[in-house]
């Protein structure tokens, strides 16, 4: 069976969405990219090691599980640190606050 990686992501997130409401897919989506789908593995990268984590220890199941519904597979859930994958913001591009972001400027000073 062929798995078209933008369909596929597409379903994928769809589940997502549904299962995890529109803030906690907000904070996903915003930190994953998919890199590869094939019938056992999704592969995703992720912005940072913090990302990886979050995503580790609170999505993760909940991803597989719609990942297997989509794909009607034993689909497995590979994440992987590629920070070179998600764009800098151009120069003058307000960064949303966000308690990380909060964090780091605080550390910054």
């Amino acid at each position: 069976m062929s798995f078209a990686l933008e369909r596929v992501w597409s379903e994928l997130n769809a589940e997502l969405l549904h299962k995890m409401g529109p803030e906690r897919y907000s904070n996903w989506i915003s930190s994953v990219r998919p890199i590869r789908i094939d019938e056992r593995e999704i592969v995703v990268a992720l912005v940072s090691n913090h990302a990886r984590e979050k995503v580790d220890s609170g999505l993760s199941r909940a991803v597989q599980e719609c990942a297997r519904r989509v794909t009607n597979r034993k689909t497995r859930l590979i994440l992987s640190v590629e920070p070179a994958l998600f764009p800098a913001p151009a120069p003058g591009t307000p960064v949303p606050q966000t308690f990380a972001n909060f964090l780091g400027n605080r550390m910054a000073c």
